[in-house]
């Protein structure tokens, strides 16, 4: 999907958002000294080396219940970023948590919204970041309560892991924020656009806390303000801290990601799936088209870094190619069934020699950086966990890509990976096999 900037979708989104009357309010990012967690907030981003989180800390309304009104927190962000080339403009909502919350308000019960992802991991691909904030409170009744079921049923409806699926869910969530922003029960606490530039700005991207507090600087000095336990509290002379519940505010905060935990959802791992199966249903030969078809969506895949790719590349070639040998020994050499089932050579000659075999392809493809990568594989082969003494059939959870690619990213003297080569020396020497 293309960027969604200048759609209507947005553009009627930005019409509401503007058209707010707004007070100059206390926003501003906290100092590192004012935060007690501190993470790893003196990081930099660096281009196509990692991810980008934007995560609702916390976010609080004062008056939750006004007269016989009862008020729900709502927290919009919009995003503007580059991903896969392109400038994209995406809205995000506080998430389902919220939207299924509306009766336990209803009913009294105080819900605390707390370390909410809104967005990422998001690879860094370098430029400036803009990030509208806004803080709102939304009075419960029936036809908010409907709008709000819309907005839910939007998200519902999607996988939004990764963000090239999420960009299908931009515009028609653009447009039902829209209209739930735009109703006179839904009210307009605080917020701000920033724009943050790359490494070299003064008003840098980088990870940290960013404070939107329902006060002016005549109201409250934000020097006072500390971050503890991704909480926002106020110092009170002598040094005590004290949870702050002066105003309605929100705490985001904007994380380095090195690594991420959801490889098997995305959409390429789905065909591991069908080659592994393939491979035990005896089907050696379709399971290596599936397995060809998967190194070429991952090699291409925008959700993740280019090291990422291209050390993904090399554990689920490594991962196959254990998994195709674990077959093989349980067919007696020489049987009916393996005749039946080796024909066109589908048998590996074990795994470790299959990769030292793609090298040789890649080297007469003249693909330097994908025969470099396959030789390391080879050479890695006995530190790369889960492959010796692999339990038949086993799982290839997002624990155990994690630390093969510990191990592959730990022994490579790559510095300027190529998936995508990659990805054909795979597909090369799959067709030089059969």
């Amino acid at each position: 999907m293309n960027s969604i900037a200048g759609t209507s979708s947005i553009g009627r989104l930005w019409d509401v958002i503007w058209s707010r009357p707004a007070d100059r309010k206390l926003c501003f990012r906290v100092r590192n000294d004012y935060t007690l967690d501190r993470g790893d907030e003196a990081a930099t981003f660096l281009q196509d080396d990692s991810y980008f989180g934007i995560r609702l800390s916390e976010m609080f309304i004062r008056d939750e219940r006004v007269l016989l009104r009862t008020f729900v927190p709502l927290s919009v962000a919009v995003a503007e970023f580059i991903y896969d080339g392109k400038k994209q403009v995406v809205p995000y909502i506080v998430g389902n948590e919220l939207l299924k919350s509306i009766d336990a308000y209803v009913q009294g019960a105080h819900v605390e919204f707390a370390n909410t992802n809104i967005a990422g991991p998001i690879p860094y691909a370098g430029g400036g970041i803009s990030l509208y904030m806004g803080l709102y409170r939304a009075q419960v009744n029936d036809l908010s309560q409907k709008l709000f079921g819309l907005v839910g049923t939007i998200l519902s409806s999607f996988d939004t892991t990764g963000i090239s699926r999420y960009l299908d869910l931009a515009e028609p969530l653009g447009a039902g924020l829209a209209d739930l922003l735009g109703m006179k029960e839904v009210e307009f606490r605080l917020g701000k656009r920033d724009e943050f530039g790359g490494n070299d700005a003064a008003n840098q991207f980088r990870p940290g806390y960013l404070a939107y507090v329902n006060l002016t600087e005549r109201e409250l000095d934000s020097s006072t303000l500390r971050v503890k336990d991704g909480a926002l509290h106020v110092a009170r002379n002598g040094g005590a801290l004290e949870r702050f519940t002066a105003a309605d505010y929100c705490l985001i905060r904007i994380e380095n990601i090195r690594e991420r935990g959801d490889y098997t959802a995305l959409s390429f791992h789905k065909l591991w799936a069908v080659s592994k199966d393939l491979i035990w249903q005896g089907e050696p030969m379709k399971a290596k088209g599936a397995f060809v078809e998967l190194a070429r969506e991952l090699a291409r895949s925008p959700d993740l870094t280019k090291k990422h790719r291209f050390h993904l590349l090399q554990a689920y070639k490594a991962n196959f190619e254990t998994e195709l040998d674990q077959f093989n020994t349980m067919v007696p050499r020489g049987s009916t069934e393996e005749l039946t089932r080796s024909a066109g050579s589908a048998f590996s000659p074990g795994a470790r020699t299959a990769v030292q075999a793609a090298t040789l392809v890649a080297k007469e493809a003249r693909l330097p950086v994908a025969e470099k990568g396959l030789a390391e594989l080879t050479k890695a082969w006995d530190q790369i966990p889960h492959l010796k003494d692999r339990s038949t059939n086993a799982s290839l959870t997002d624990e155990v890509l994690n630390s093969q690619l510990h191990s592959l990213q730990s022994a490579t003297a790559i510095v300027n990976p190529d998936p995508e080569a990659l990805a054909t020396a795979l597909a090369l020497a799959e067709f030089d096999r059969h």
